[in-house]
């Protein structure tokens, strides 16, 4: 037989494999020789187990395809294994031929995500190949990433370099899932094939260069994409997500060729002749108002029906998203589906069909504006969603440091320092998103190295490193299997008042920040509150609160404002700012003007002016040159903050019920709960000037530590804290009332979650029992019920080594079960097994020793 006339070809795609999966191999043989064989086999061998399985080939002509080997990855230690398909015919080996496998931990199902936001440098590293592709890969995996994406569009043309970055991403730790693009190329464009009748009309008569949504081209044009890619890729389990980045919605507008208005007005029940203007994008309020009453309107009024059809509907943006997911869905149940951004308009139902809400904010001037983060949650809680709240680390020219008349000038475009990043991720990971999301921007990507540290800042990424190895790693988890502790304030995020009113737009610009400067007023007055929309009050969602809020809601639906009233009229309390216009009973006002803040920024300071329009979306040419302001520095700002906190505390502490409080409105709290456990999540907002830009007076985004005083309660007994980060447990002292005080210090730009239990915590029990290949782990501890508690488990084979197995996990009810494989290659001799219960006292630790086969 002439060497290589036989050929052994792996058909099944894949080579990299989580641990504990059982997949299945296939192979092909083609003869390449002038005769057949008879009474072959095909043997599957992987070095360190022996024989995985053989098939019988009775008959070898050219080619036989499609035999199959199922292996099981657990009896494999994590690393590449060499695999070796022998073929044989009557004793004899015709061909061995060999391929390497590589297997890697398996991630933890109910783990807190860390996703990388991607830019267009991060997808031209990806599409480069090579050594590019790798250096962008390593400094994913050194940040902590374990989400992000590649282009469909790309991945389409490249499917072999699409598996390749895949699994290159899997040996990292990363599953890189797929991005819907929606700029050049993208669903909502029209290409050259694009028929003329599937353009979007636009409201002037004018053919746009994107497509009609409701057209059924754009439709199976869409359905086709997520088809195409779902047979490539869904077979692949750490492609995992699929981003549909949605910022276009900017660009995007009512269909209005006939047959589209006859959809809108039978949707709406509204002509579209009846209407002002069918533009809503960044649209200003209409200040006349046709009022039922003062500040009150008709919830049947034609402009405010349109206004929600228009951002759920009408722009064909939720139609389309949904109509991709649920095609995804199909192919791949578990797939993440994401979109962003909720900005707009303070309507989830933008988000229906959706996994995930997902949304991104610029922190200038203050990294409380985080606290955006609510509005995601409570768009989620609406649709049973994930919501993720990405970081933008850009800042624009002009924000930190002055600039001229190019707001993307490169050389002024900084990223954001170390100790913002913090603050900013600490806020996001106190209310247990599926992931933290982090956006560099092209000009400023992780990818670049040796650029300028004034505008790059290397001690962000490794601020970003470290903050997901000691929290986001280990605690991850314990934040997303907690959940609020039930608030007794909501804050009413009002639709009606973003299309009637007379409320400027605040400093943030978008309409679904206006309610941010009175709900960060609140939050540093210890006042947790929920976001609640007027959807959630027509479902007397009102019933669950004692306190209502109301800012930046001059304009209500009649609707909503009866239900108002009677809330107040029951004995509820009702607080807003100087905007409200409706008579509301007994009513509690503020006056603060935050109107400031729009001045709070490097431009305004140093030149005395800013630009006209400071949106992330709009072209230059939109911006309409520069206004003369007057610049109010970030201390100021600080400063002007804290007297309004201090107000609303010395207005509302006689009314308002608190389950915690601490003494310092620089330390932002939110207070979560795992049952009879409660956990509090303190982050530190104390800053002040650093050395890259401080001096401009714009931003202080250097942390400094902060002493706090704690008061909780009531409890029975005295309560036992314990500091999960430090292992610290601060002594408690009575104050009466059944209510307690503590006191601990936050690190710069830090946090800490303390644990409050009222029960002493109890021991902890752990035993091992021997399973085929494996052994079991079975964890209780004393009086855990209806308790969620962070047990760290340090699992070392007789090696020394730390297995995959070890880290933090949640055990809840007091119980935890776990099944650790063994390789076939994981030396014999004693395992040693730790417990340690961070929310206690309670350590236990065990032996378990893995007998030999001719031993058992």
């Amino acid at each position: 037989m002439k060497d290589g006339n036989i050929k052994i070809i792996q058909t099944s795609r894949r080579r990299c494999f989580f641990r504990n999966e059982q997949p299945l191999m296939r192979f092909d043989v083609m003869n390449f020789e002038p005769h057949n064989f008879h009474n072959c086999s095909l043997t599957l061998e992987i070095a360190g187990i022996g024989i995985v399985g053989r098939r019988d080939i009775p008959k070898l002509n050219h080619h036989v395809g499609d035999l199959e080997f199922r292996i099981d990855t657990a009896r494999l230690c994590c690393g590449s294994h060499l695999m070796a398909a022998v073929l044989e015919c009557g004793g004899n080996t015709l061909v061995r031929q060999e391929f390497l496998i590589d297997v890697v931990p398996a991630p933890e199902p109910d783990r807190m995500e860390f996703w990388h936001w991607p830019s267009t440098v991060h997808y031209d590293a990806l599409e480069a190949g090579g050594e590019t592709a790798e250096r962008e890969l390593d400094k994913l995996e050194a940040l902590g990433v374990t989400w992000s994406q590649f282009r469909a569009g790309w991945a389409v043309e490249h499917p072999d370099g699409a598996v390749a970055l895949i699994e290159k991403a899997m040996k990292r730790g990363i599953q890189l899932g797929i991005l819907i693009e929606n700029t050049a190329g993208g669903i909502f464009r029209a290409g050259p094939d694009a028929p003329a009748e599937a353009h979007r009309i636009n409201p002037d008569g004018s053919r746009s260069e994107f497509l009609n949504p409701y057209h059924p081209y754009t439709q199976e044009k869409a359905r086709f994409l997520i088809r195409r890619l779902m047979a490539l890729f869904a077979e692949f389990p750490a492609c995992s997500t699929m981003f549909m980045n949605s910022e276009l919605e900017d660009k995007l507008k009512l269909p209005c060729d006939p047959e589209s208005v006859a959809h809108h007005e039978a949707a709406m029940g509204v002509k579209l002749s009846r209407l002002r203007s069918l533009e809503r994008v960044f649209a200003e309020s209409y200040p006349d108002i046709p009022e039922l009453a003062p500040g009150v309107v008709s919830a049947s009024d034609p402009e405010l029906k349109y206004a929600r059809y228009y951002f759920e509907e009408g722009d064909g943006w939720t139609p389309i998203n949904r109509l991709m997911a649920e095609t995804a869905r199909q192919a791949r149940p578990d797939l993440a589906t994401i979109a962003d951004p909720l900005r707009l308009a303070p309507l989830p139902a933008r988000f229906d069909g959706l996994g995930t809400v997902s949304s991104w904010t610029y922190t200038n001037p203050d990294p409380k504006l985080t606290l955006f983060v609510e509005t995601l949650a409570a768009a989620a809680r609406r649709g049973n969603r994930e919501f993720i709240h990405t970081i933008t680390l850009w800042n624009y020219a002009g924000t930190l440091t002055p600039c001229g008349s190019d707001r993307f000038a490169r050389e002024f475009t900084l990223r954001m320092g170390p100790d913002r990043w913090k603050e900013c991720a600490w806020i996001n990971f106190s209310r247990g998103p599926q992931a933290l999301g982090c956006y560099f921007g092209s000009p400023i990507e992780a990818f670049f190295e040796g650029g300028d540290p004034a505008i790059f800042s290397p001690a962000t990424e490794s601020a970003i490193a470290e903050f997901n190895r000691e929290v986001l790693k280990p605690f991850g988890a314990l934040a997303r299997a907690t959940c609020n502790l039930p608030r007794r304030a909501a804050v009413l995020d009002c639709f009606t008042s973003r299309v009637y009113g007379r409320v400027p737009r605040s400093h943030a610009h978008y309409q679904n920040y206006q309610i941010y400067d009175f709900y960060t007023m609140m939050n540093m007055a210890q006042i947790p509150a929920d976001v609640i929309f007027e959807e959630d009050v027509l479902e007397d969602a009102l019933e669950r609160y004692e306190l209502l809020a109301l800012p930046a809601a001059d304009t209500l639906p009649e609707p909503v404002y009866r239900r108002i009233v009677e809330f107040a009229r029951r004995g509820g309390t009702v607080i807003a700012d100087r905007w409200l216009r409706a008579e509301v009973p007994g009513v509690i006002r503020f006056g603060f003007d935050f109107s400031y803040r729009r001045n709070v920024n490097a431009n305004a300071i140093c030149r005395g002016s800013d630009f006209a329009v400071a949106d992330d979306t709009n072209f230059r040419s939109e911006w309409g040159g520069e206004v003369a302001v007057d610049g109010v520095t970030a201390d100021e700002d600080q400063r002007r903050l804290e007297t309004f906190a201090a107000e609303m505390r010395e207005r509302l502490d006689g009314v308002v019920r608190r389950d915690f409080d601490c003494s310092s409105p620089r330390i932002l709290c939110n207070m979560r709960t795992g049952g009879r456990l409660r956990y509090l999540f303190a982050v530190n907002d104390r800053r002040t000037w650093d050395e890259r830009s401080g001096k401009y007076r714009a931003m202080m985004e250097k942390g400094v530590p902060e002493h706090g005083v704690w008061k909780i309660g009531p409890f029975a007994q005295p309560p036992f804290v314990r500091e999960l980060l430090t292992g610290q447990t601060p002594d408690c002292r009575s104050v009466g009332g059944g209510f307690y005080e503590f006191k601990l210090e936050l690190p710069a730009a830090g946090g800490r979650i303390m644990a409050i239990s009222e029960t002493p915590p109890g021991e902890l029990v752990l035993r091992a029992a021997p399973l085929p290949e494996a052994f079991s782990l079975d964890l209780r501890i004393k009086d855990g019920e209806d308790t969620v508690r962070p047990v760290r488990l340090d699992i070392y084979r007789p090696d020394g080594i730390l297995s995959e197995y070890s880290g933090v996990r949640p055990v809840r009810d007091g119980v935890l079960s776990l099944t650790v494989p063994l390789a076939a290659g994981d030396p014999e001799g004693p395992w040693r097994i730790e417990a340690a219960d961070l929310a206690g006292k309670g350590m236990c630790s065990i032996i378990w020793e893995r007998k030999k086969e001719t031993e058992r």
